[in-house]
């Protein structure tokens, strides 16, 4: 009995086409062929669009044993390219807000994608809110004081009042 063939190493790929499993997000093609590696990452280029990428090569995983119709080359993370390099996709759901009278219901099973991440919806941002408020109260100390140095300063100006005395009609 013999046993399977031992999958070749991404360096021994050559000139054969091969695809990624599951297949970058935001690349319409999925043929690349292996142009060089180091021992970090490989530079791969696709087939359709001619575009050089680098993957690093902790993301990648086993390759296919078998060519038809095309090598496969496994990924570990589903990855999305964004800003010119390939990137761990992170599918974000949001957590709608309760309902005012609405009641605690039982939870739910974990989802079967662990790597889906509930994001909660904050109403307020903690530094945003603290920088306003202290702003807001800087203002609210200026014109206190703005108010407070012109009572005294009316006051501290004593040649300037008006002294309203009576006079008799007569002496006029």
């Amino acid at each position: 009995m013999s046993s399977p063939p031992v999958p070749p190493p991404l360096d021994q790929l050559g000139d054969r086409p091969f695809s990624f499993y599951p297949a970058i997000l935001n690349i319409e093609h999925n043929e690349w062929m292996y142009l060089r590696g180091t021992w970090s990452e490989i530079l791969v280029l696709n087939g359709k669009s001619r575009l050089e990428l680098w993957m690093p090569r902790r993301f990648l995983g086993e390759v296919s044993r078998i060519e038809e119709p095309v090598m496969i080359v496994g990924l570990n993370k589903e990855l999305e390219y964004k800003a010119g390099g390939v990137w761990p996709h992170e599918r974000r759901v949001i957590e709608m807000p309760r309902a005012v009278n609405d009641v605690l219901r039982p939870l739910v099973p974990p989802p079967a994608n662990p790597t889906a991440a509930v994001v909660g919806i904050r109403l307020e941002g903690g530094t945003e809110s603290r920088v306003g408020r202290m702003m807001l109260t800087a203002m609210a100390l200026g014109i206190v004081t703005c108010v407070i140095a012109v009572i005294v300063l009316r006051d501290a100006a004593v040649g300037s009042r008006v002294n309203y005395t009576t006079v008799m009609q007569s002496d006029l």
